[in-house]
């Protein structure tokens, strides 16, 4: 027997409490003027010094060094396989990283706390951890010229549709922006921009109507040990301490597109990848949240026909990440409002807010600031460039059914789904003790437009169904309960 159960408890204190104690579970205090301080790095000072940014530094320094013996001290150790050691020194060089990366933010992190940065100093702080995030979350989107070019078609096409929406000054700025990447651009076509509106699922549901959708389809999946917390929450979210799906109370009411879109993100792959994570490795490891909130977000809008491996559609995250690497901080706020127009329904009603929308963007991403976010544009970063590195996985002729398989084992990276059939071995875990979705959003979809549901079908047009094995008899009464619940709303 290897020493896993050890090595993991002997990595748990070295990774996860490391970073719980130190950094990664970071508590913020929201400042009078909509910013954040952080308060783990400053206490709840009112006025940073550069005093204080050393010792934290400092503080860095130590943590670095003791990483740095453990995995020395892995390196050498000959109790263990070398898968094994491979992947504890995986996650030891990611955590180092980041390490680094959070270590090199110090100074713009105390900015928000009103730590006066000259602007040579922020600049040169910002390209650190620019390429840091380069070496962590894969180069730029525009440095890919595929997405960049999807971009591009994207943008256009929603000039093409919404160019109404627009003064004539927003107008020629837009224009510019799509001549200087596409010379061909064609200002004066014009495209349908009617939209296919589906009544069934375009309606607004009660929310409690919507709590009871969730708690069936927690029943659906046998989670019996979770449950639906209706509570002051910024957005819809899996909280894994709580198991539980938090439902923002500031909804009254929801669209059904919307709460379909969530089942498959939330509880399809959040919820069922902790649930099935509590039974394997029962801790987080590094990057396993890039992985899984890119697959999170094309389940959620995969109800067209589709095919995993070549899937690249162009996300708000990529939109706004290729406008802050071509564009200033002044030009990127002046071309999101633009943007914002173009891609907001009832965006005459929404003004103001998409104003500030433009703004706090713009601030994420060029100032490492936010009205909102509390880490900034670490976070974008992470959901804008993290799908290039799951395509190239996806696009490498793989088998799709082992790909979800191994991915729903365990909270782990993409990276790290090599080890799976090592762990599973070694720790006597076999696939009937784990959950798997059967993308109940697609599959309600078509009930409710009167479509037939054939499981090979299904397969053929949108191969995340691989993984589904069968849709059982109770499944299949389960789904019947569910549609007739929500036909009757």
């Amino acid at each position: 027997m290897s020493l896993i159960k050890t090595n993991i408890d002997i990595v748990q204190s070295i990774v996860r409490d490391y970073s719980k104690e130190f950094i990664w579970e970071i508590e913020y205090v929201k400042n009078d003027d909509n910013t954040f301080t952080n308060k783990k790095f400053f206490s709840q000072k009112q006025k940073i010094t550069k005093l204080d940014i050393e010792e934290i530094i400092n503080e860095f320094n130590t943590r670095l060094e003791e990483l740095k013996k453990q995995k020395k001290l892995l390196i050498h150790d000959k109790n263990i396989s070398n898968t094994e050691k491979n992947f504890l020194l995986n996650n030891i060089n990611f955590k180092w990283l980041k390490f680094i990366l959070l270590k090199n933010s110090i100074y713009l992190e105390a900015e928000k706390a009103w730590y006066d940065l000259e602007e040579n100093d922020r600049k040169k702080y910002l390209r650190r951890v620019n390429i840091l995030q380069d070496v962590i979350y894969w180069p730029e989107i525009s440095s890919d010229k595929t997405i960049e070019n999807n971009i591009i078609n994207h943008l256009s096409e929603l000039y093409y549709k919404f160019s109404d929406k627009l003064t004539d000054e927003e107008k020629t700025l837009f224009v510019d922006i799509l001549k200087k990447h596409n010379p061909n651009f064609e200002a004066d076509k014009k495209l349908d921009k009617k939209e296919k509106i589906d009544k069934e699922t375009d309606k607004e549901i009660n929310i409690n109507d919507a709590i009871k959708i969730f708690q069936m389809i927690l029943d659906l999946y046998w989670l019996n040990d979770w449950q639906i917390i209706y509570r002051d929450a910024g957005n819809f979210k899996v909280s894994n301490e709580e198991k539980a799906l938090i439902v923002p109370s500031k909804y009254k009411q929801i669209k059904l597109s919307r709460l379909l879109k969530l089942i498959d993100h939330e509880i399809s792959v959040h919820m069922l990848r902790w649930d099935n994570n509590l039974k394997t490795l029962n801790i987080f490891w590094e990057w396993y949240l890039e992985s899984e909130e890119w697959l999170a977000s094309v389940s959620e809008r995969q109800v067209a026909l589709w095919k995993l491996k070549t899937d690249s559609k162009v996300t708000p995250s990529m939109i706004n990440s290729w406008i802050a690497e071509n564009y200033d901080f002044f030009d990127m706020l002046e071309i999101l409002k633009v943007y914002n127009r173009l891609s907001t329904k009832d965006w005459s009603s929404q003004e103001k807010n998409i104003d500030v929308k433009s703004l706090d963007t713009a601030l994420r991403y060029k100032r490492f600031v936010s009205l909102y976010e509390k880490w900034a544009n670490r976070k974008e970063v992470t959901y804008s460039r993290w799908n290039k590195n799951i395509i190239s996985i996806l696009q490498s002729n793989i088998d799709i059914k082992q790909f979800l398989t191994d991915f729903y084992f365990a909270k782990l990276s993409a990276n790290d789904l090599q080890f799976v059939e090592w762990f599973k071995k070694e720790l006597s875990i076999d696939n009937s003790q784990l959950k798997y979705p059967i993308w109940i959003w697609k599959i309600l979809y078509k009930k409710l437009n009167w479509k037939k549901v054939i499981l090979d079908k299904l397969k053929q047009e949108d191969n995340r169904f691989e993984i589904v094995d069968n849709l059982t008899t109770d499944t299949k009464r389960k789904v019947i309960e569910i549609l007739n619940y929500i036909k009757k709303l």
